[in-house]
Parts: C-alpha cells; sequence; structure tokens
C-alpha cells in the first residue's frame, strides 16, 4: 500500500508519518465494571497530579499546542487538543463521553 500526501501537507509538516496496525481477538462486552474501575484510577490520578492552572505548562500540551498553531493554523486556546480538553473535564468533573455500541 502507498500513501501519497498532498504536496500543501507535505510543505507544511515535512515529517509527518502515518501508522497501521490489526487489532485482532477484541473483546466486545457491556460489562463496564472493569473499564470504569480503570477510568476511575486515571481520573484520581490526574487530579491528584495536574491543576486547571498547571495544565498550559505541561511540555506534552505545549508541544501539541504549538503543533496546532504552527502546522494546522488552529488556535488552540478555542479548539484544543483532545488530551487537554479531556483532562481540562476530568479536572472540572465533567462528564467524559463512551462510546457505546
Amino acid at each position: 500500500m502507498e500513501i501519497f500526501w498532498d504536496t500543501t501537507v507535505k510543505q507544511k509538516i515535512e515529517s509527518l508519518a502515518l501508522g497501521i496496525g490489526i487489532i485482532k481477538n477484541v473483546r466486545v462486552s457491556n460489562d463496564t465494571a472493569e473499564l470504569d474501575c480503570l477510568r476511575n484510577k486515571i481520573f484520581q490520578n490526574i487530579k491528584k497530579n495536574t491543576s486547571i492552572d498547571e495544565i498550559k505548562n505541561s511540555a506534552i500540551v505545549k508541544v501539541y499546542r504549538t503543533f496546532y498553531w504552527q502546522n494546522l493554523g488552529i488556535d488552540p486556546t478555542k479548539i484544543r487538543p483532545s488530551g487537554e480538553a479531556l483532562t481540562r473535564r476530568v479536572l472540572k468533573n465533567q462528564e467524559i463521553p463512551i462510546i457505546e455500541y
């Protein structure tokens, strides 16, 4: 399989790469107890180690914000990178969407 990037994309983001993987042996279940437990542990860890005011100082958040501005032309204070947006939702005790089937 060959992937061809549009020339405009190649000029804006020279080091753009694409990864493709195959996931096998997936189990679909209505039981969310294990997932809820994992989510709660992650949320507690975020709340313990992060505050709303500190998010913008995170090295990872800074890299994503720079990427949004420089490569996508998106103001990351208006449209936040997904990781930052989800972290903010956790810290504000807001609902995190769950995809159901």
